[in-house]
């Protein structure tokens, strides 16, 4: 079991379960127990390889879907299909704006489950977000007034109410929603202050 990145895990009804993985080779694979017995392969011998910096997302629907950004730095979904794994880009689309080389993918589902919202920093340094919308996917800035370039190598993460938060260049953490900013080190600091204050008074 070689692995560059952290594993995503899945299991249906317990009886087959296991995790997703970029190996040291660059390609998706899977290591999985199904009744009694452990097996690993890669989904797709020809799949574009991967940037295994990205890590693994996948969403909730019923047909399983795992994303990844390629070293091409387009964006690709792998999709289970009766035994076999077939892998299309999603960011071919009119406004892409491509990915960083050390930026790793969040997913939020702030519509519902079957409407995935993947998040990356992009060239921009500014974070940029691919969502199905139920027809098509679309792509765009995540919040366009953002002044926070998000610093090198930092993780990124979304919730289901709309907030994504990261590092700044700074290394304070910024939550950030599609119209707004906030450092919370900032926040917390002002915040401990005025209960000291308060405190003393």
């Amino acid at each position: 079991l070689q692995t560059a990145t952290p594993a995503v895990q899945y299991s249906d009804l317990l009886t087959s379960y296991g995790k997703f993985y970029i190996g040291t080779d660059n390609k998706v694979h899977n290591y999985w127990f199904n009744n009694e017995t452990w097996a690993e392969n890669p989904l797709s011998n020809t799949m574009p390889l991967a940037n295994s910096v990205s890590g693994l997302v996948m969403d909730r629907s019923a047909t399983m879907h795992l994303y990844y950004i390629g070293q091409d730095f387009n964006i690709y979904q792998c999709t289970s299909a009766s035994g076999s794994w077939p892998v299309s880009p999603i960011s071919g689309i009119s406004g892409f704006v491509a990915p960083r080389n050390d930026s790793r993918l969040t997913i939020s589902f702030p519509q519902g489950d079957a409407f995935p919202k993947i998040f990356y920093a992009a060239i921009d340094n500014k974070i940029h977000y691919i969502e199905w919308n139920g027809s098509i996917w679309t792509t765009g800035t995540f919040c366009a007034t953002s002044l926070n370039p998000v610093l090198a190598g930092s993780d990124i993460t979304a919730d289901n109410t709309g907030k994504v938060f990261y590092l700044n260049s700074t290394n304070k953490v910024v939550c950030q929603t599609s119209n707004s900013e906030i450092i919370i080190n900032s926040f917390i600091t002002k915040l401990k202050s005025n209960i000291i204050v308060n405190n003393i008074n």
